[in-house]
Formats: C-alpha cells, structure tokens, sequence
C-alpha cells in the first residue's frame, strides 16, 4: 500500500466469485497463512448476479476501519472464473472514493483475466465501465486471442510503484541517469 500503516493492520478485500490467485497474493504477501485468508482477506458476498455486492463492501470496510484496521486493496472482477459475473468497477470505485480510500493509499485492482479481452467489442464494452477510477487491470489475452498460453497484460496507473517494489538496486547507486 501506499501509506505507512503498519503491516498487521492491513485488509485485503474480494468477492466470494473471486479468483484463488487473490488470496495467494495474500499468501505471498504475508496478509494471511492460507487459502482461508484469515483475519486479514474479506470475501466480500455477492448479489443475485454473482457480482460483489458493494453495499456489503462498504460496510465491511466501515467496520473494520471502525476496528483500527487498515483497508488497502480491492479486487473488482470482470468475468470471474467460476461464473462470469461481472463486478459493478464503477459502484464500487464510488464506495471506495467517499470514504477516502484512494486517498488514504488503497489499490483498486480488476482482476479481467477471462473476459477482458471482451471489452475490445463495443457490444461487451458496458462490463469495464468505471475502470477509469482504477489502479490497475490485468487481462489474458491467451484465453481469447489465441497467442501464447500465459499471456498476461497488466496496465497500472502508477507504474513508479510497481517499478519501485521489484527494485534491488541500491540507494548509493540511484541517480538521475539510471533512474530515467
């Protein structure tokens, strides 16, 4: 996240539809030990669409940050795996906006893997509404385009902190040259 809470008061939060690499992100993470996502990954419940109810999201985060805890990331799906649902990325980008949530260093990942190659399809297009308000989005060409099995395009709006996270390069060797 981009703040300084401190580590064990960070919550993660998906949708029940949600993909099992979320939680093993969690797992990598160290925000939980396994695929249960313990104290600190929510499963967001879903409507009579399967989609993440962002009614139940908004309360769950009130009540933890009631709790002292720290919501830092989100995971909106377009096209989960198990059903297609298609999360509401708008409502739910609006739930995270008036309670400050962007503002305060949380993440609002789209985790389009299955169906995000549909939303080349002015026909399809409907399900990425709100994807402007986004951190980041990540989709499988495999699956759709026929190219090569593991094809995986990620866009993210700050790519500084992406960058930044999978650096080993020293300070005493960060200088305006090597940083552009």
């Amino acid at each position: 996240a981009r703040g300084a809470a401190h580590p064990d008061r960070l919550v993660a939060y998906t949708s029940t539809q949600g993909h099992s690499s979320i939680v093993k992100a969690a797992m990598v993470a160290g925000l939980c030990r396994d695929a249960s996502g313990g104290d600190r990954v929510r499963f967001v419940p879903v409507d009579r669409d399967l989609a993440m109810d962002q009614e139940a999201l908004r309360e769950r985060i009130r009540a933890d940050r009631a709790a002292g805890l720290v919501p830092f990331f989100v995971c909106a799906t377009i096209g989960t795996t198990s059903t297609t649902a298609v999360d509401p990325v708008a409502a739910i980008a609006a739930v995270l906006a008036e309670g400050g949530f962007t503002h305060s260093g949380g993440w609002l990942h789209v985790d389009a893997a299955y169906a995000g190659t549909a939303l080349l399809c002015d026909e399809h297009r409907w399900m990425g509404a709100g994807v402007e308000h986004v951190d980041s989005l990540c989709f499988n060409p495999h699956k759709w385009m026929l190219t090569s099995f593991d094809c995986s395009a990620f866009w993210t709006r700050d790519r500084a902190t992406l960058i930044e996270s999978l650096s080993v390069t020293p300070e005493y060797l960060r200088n305006r040259a090597t940083e552009s």
